[in-house]
């Protein structure tokens, strides 16, 4: 796998319908997911003259050679009004702040802390959960982006007439124009990476809906990422236990949506011991789930060629978090086999950016070495 890093720069406001929406009201999301991504990106190479029957067309969309990331919201350094140039990272669901202070009195994890902190440490508050992403700014800090969203109200057409319909009035949630959205798109070889290198600045990508109303004008740049690396598996995995020399504990994270299904062809709502041995190649018996927090919902979706819905598909959400535990495995080999896993992702639609993990997501450690005072 080799990463590309993607920075979007919305020209124009952007709306991203969500499932939230109730009556005239149209929400949106707070992000750009990797479906919407995927779906700009192959309209633009077709009106750029692009055959969607061709082989080269197959290759960047369908046949699963590139994935396209989610892309998230970036942190602006509050002094310097300067987007950081870190990627936001999903918070996994087990980080927590404080119900007062928020970020200012640090971060709590409840997964390989122990035991788990019931209060903020620093003034001993009760604890809400983080959600959204996070991103390292350059003295360390971890930031939150401030998303800038507005309501725009419309009339609807009548197109026979070309007049507004009467009392037809409506509003949509946009994401407003100059904010700087990050994320990656994986390309399983050199050959596919500079082709996308190569093609992507030059076309011309619109996101989102109300298109024609001159909303969803993006700017692209993109640029190679540094290839991921898990350094310090084994004194992390001893910072969780004591373990015996053959037992490595690692966590894995969504970094994205994940849509696994059983043995039996329903959509699972966790990792389980026999999914996670399938995915390291081990015996069942030798992998086990300490502990995790894990959320699933339904993801309805639309065919914007077809012209119809897609299969509701049921997700375990981004910022799933879990405790694992491995027996049987060499360094080498779990070091080889987790590097896999992450370029390759789990479960099904990761064309579309599905199914991204993180492993040893930083804040998990953060949170434990502050807990320890290191």
């Amino acid at each position: 796998m080799i990463p590309l890093s993607l920075a979007v720069t919305l020209r124009s406001p952007v709306h991203l319908g969500a499932k939230s929406t109730a009556g005239n009201f149209l929400a949106g999301l707070n992000y750009i997911p990797g479906r919407s991504l995927l779906g700009a990106v192959a309209w633009a190479w077709i009106d750029a003259g692009g055959d969607p029957g061709s082989p080269e067309f197959a290759l960047r969309f369908v046949s699963g050679a590139v994935s396209w990331g989610d892309l998230h919201p970036v942190p602006v350094n509050e002094e310097t009004r300067v987007a950081v140039d870190s990627e936001p990272l999903v918070v996994p669901r087990t980080v927590k702040v404080c119900k007062l202070m928020g970020l200012g009195h640090g971060l709590v994890d409840t997964l390989i802390t122990t035991p788990p902190p019931d209060g903020c440490p620093v003034c001993s508050v009760g604890l809400d959960r983080l959600d959204g992403v996070l991103a390292c700014g350059e003295d360390g800090r971890w930031l939150s982006p401030a998303l800038q969203r507005r309501h725009r109200a419309h009339v609807a057409v009548a197109f026979a007439t070309g007049t507004a319909r009467t009392g037809d009035l409506y509003s949509r949630e946009v994401l407003e124009e100059g904010q700087i959205f990050r994320g990656q798109v994986h390309c399983s070889d050199e050959p596919t990476a500079r082709m996308i290198l190569d093609e992507l600045p030059r076309l011309r990508l619109a996101i989102g809906g109300a298109r024609s109303r001159g909303f969803g004008q993006v700017e692209v740049q993109v640029k190679r990422a540094t290839a991921p690396t898990l350094e310090g598996l084994r004194p992390r995995s001893e910072r969780v236990a004591q373990s015996p020399a053959d037992v490595w504990y690692f966590t894995l994270t969504a970094a994205s949506p994940w849509c696994v299904r059983e043995g039996d062809g329903a959509h699972a709502r966790s990792l389980t011991p026999r999914r996670l041995a399938r995915e390291l190649g081990v015996d069942e018996s030798n992998a086990l789930i300490v502990r995790g927090d894990a959320r699933s919902e339904s993801r309805p979706g639309w065919d914007g060629a077809a012209g119809l819905p897609t299969e509701v598909r049921r997700v375990i959400t981004a910022g799933s978090t879990f405790l694992c535990a491995v027996r049987g495995l060499d360094g080498p080999t779990l070091h080889g086999r987790l590097l896999r896993l992450v370029g390759r992702g789990i479960g099904e639609h990761r064309v579309e950016g599905l199914g991204r993990v993180t492993v040893n997501h930083p804040l998990h450690f953060i949170s434990a070495e502050a807990a320890n005072g290191e």
